[in-house]
């Protein structure tokens, strides 16, 4: 059955880009679409009723080591902790990735001495990408610890307190319903394409509420400009989609800022020793003190020297 697109909405901006998505679903203003969203994607496993959006960045502990930066990271009404992420970089380490992520969310989870571990909150990740990141032919895929078959013992969930799903959008046929349920499809739908969803969808309440937004979004300037920039970075990353170039930017830009930081510093304490030797000068303080007590050598004392005595002349 062939469904007409809606006629109102016109080169809107992608959600698929991560600055997009998150101006769409990451503050408290705008969490009734993620509630929406994310029980699209659960499916009542469990129906979410409400959520508190969280910081979303966390620095780095070590001085070698690596701060993270979330899209969206926010906490249900039973307290488990959701982290949403699109991922616009084609990566194939979404696992790794994602270990790494919550291995420093867990970080600042603390328990008190007595305490049990069941105090660790339970977790749902989601991750949306566009390039294809596994072999399995349906679009999303959850996994959980599991047991394996032992001989004795079939497969297995071994735990369910944290939930990874992975989206992948390019494998989403928009001919072709998903088996999760009709606002997951909508959802998924708004996200590749806002510009030609089905009005099935676009009727739906939640949809024609991301549509105004996101329309509003495409006419503001100075989104745009972020949208713009965010797109000719990914696009630049992209191009060059190696661990290596990866960790070579990231290398050279600590290197660079580091760098910059110092000889920043060390101008400053140079300026710092020249206007107090200037000061020490102009009150006839000996030029042997004044090297002592500025860290400056004879001749740049003398440059100084020179410097009073031309102004005191062109005053004369």
């Amino acid at each position: 059955m062939t469904h007409n697109t809606h006629t109102k909405y016109k080169n809107l901006m992608s959600p698929t880009n991560d600055y997009i998505f998150c101006r769409l679903f990451g503050s408290n203003d705008k969490k009734h679409r993620l509630i929406s969203l994310l029980n699209a994607i659960l499916n009542g496993k469990p129906h979410i009723q409400d959520v508190t959006i969280d910081p979303n960045e966390y620095k780095k502990t070590q001085y070698d080591g690596k701060s993270i930066r979330l899209d969206i990271n926010a906490t249900t009404d039973d307290g488990t902790r959701i982290n949403v992420e699109m991922q616009c970089v084609h990566t194939k380490d979404i696992f790794s990735r994602s270990e790494f992520n919550q291995a420093v969310l867990m970080r600042d989870e603390t328990i008190k001495e007595g305490e049990a571990y069941d105090k660790i909150p339970k977790r749902i990740v989601i991750w949306f990408v566009e390039q294809n990141a596994t072999n399995r032919k349906g679009c999303m895929h959850e996994t959980k610890l599991m047991f394996e078959a032992n001989g004795v013992d079939p497969v297995e969930v071994a735990s369910d307190n944290y939930r990874l799903f992975i989206i992948e959008l390019a494998k989403i046929n928009k001919e072709q319903k998903q088996i999760v349920g009709e606002m997951f499809d909508a959802w998924m739908a708004f996200i590749k394409d806002p510009n030609n969803i089905s009005s099935v969808y676009s009727d739906s309440e939640e949809i024609q509420d991301a549509l105004d937004e996101l329309e509003y979004l495409t006419h503001d300037d100075e989104t745009r400009s972020y949208y713009n920039y965010r797109l000719r970075e990914i696009a630049a990353i992209n191009a060059s989609n190696t661990e290596h170039y990866r960790d070579g930017m990231e290398k050279g830009l600590q290197q660079g800022l580091q760098e910059g930081l110092q000889q920043g510093m060390a101008e400053g304490a140079k300026q710092k020793a020249i206007e107090t030797a200037l000061n020490l000068l102009k009150a006839g303080i000996d030029i042997n003190i004044v090297c002592n007590s500025t860290g400056l050598d004879a001749k740049e004392i003398e440059m100084i020297m020179n410097d009073i005595e031309a102004t005191t002349d062109q005053e004369k």
